[in-house]
């Protein structure tokens, strides 16, 4: 068997870590007598998976502004569709608030729906890996998955009410102002 060497201060420590679990884990398969890999290759695949995760952070950072622009598009459109009424409820001498509730309403319902949309996808995604890379599995364990999933429910539910609300109070203050 091949020995590990852990450099210390180095952001590879972690890495050699799991690598040995890896080793560990095909050299208990009983066909496999030993295993032998290329240390350097595996610090430069861990590098580029790094350059890559950063590649989607910045991927999914510019979705999210550009799915918050298209919900205040659509919120506008629902304002200008429905001026009319807004402008009479106003001038009879409704509150922002009130005028604003059915709007936060819609914008509520659309979050939760968004939201487990979202969760569903996930666990759909979950399920395909784990039926092509059945290896992976430990490293999609239940708790992280729920736990990211509750979080993307809270995200779509307070972005959709955040932009809605700015939105309406934006359009209330330029229509009676």
């Amino acid at each position: 068997r091949r020995r590990h060497t852990r450099y210390i201060g180095d952001w590879s420590s972690d890495v050699c870590s799991s690598d040995l679990r890896i080793q560990n884990t095909i050299s208990s398969f009983k066909f496999v007598n030993e295993v032998v890999y290329s240390e350097e290759f595996v610090n430069r695949l861990n590098k580029n998976i790094q350059y890559v995760s950063y590649f989607l952070t910045l991927i999914g950072v510019l979705l999210v502004f550009i799915s918050l622009n298209l919900i205040t598009s659509t919120v506008r459109l629902s304002l200008i569709e429905n001026s009319e009424d807004v402008k009479t409820m106003y001038l009879v001498g409704a509150t922002r608030r009130y005028i604003s509730k059915p709007f936060l309403k819609k914008a509520l319902w659309e979050g939760l729906l968004a939201g487990g949309l979202s969760f569903i996808w996930l666990f759909f995604t979950r399920l395909s890996i784990n039926a092509v890379f059945p290896f992976i599995t430990p490293a999609l364990n239940l708790k992280f998955f729920l736990i990211t999933g509750m979080l993307l429910g809270v995200l779509s539910v307070c972005m959709t009410l955040w932009v809605t609300f700015s939105s309406v109070y934006r359009f209330l203050s330029r229509k009676t102002g």
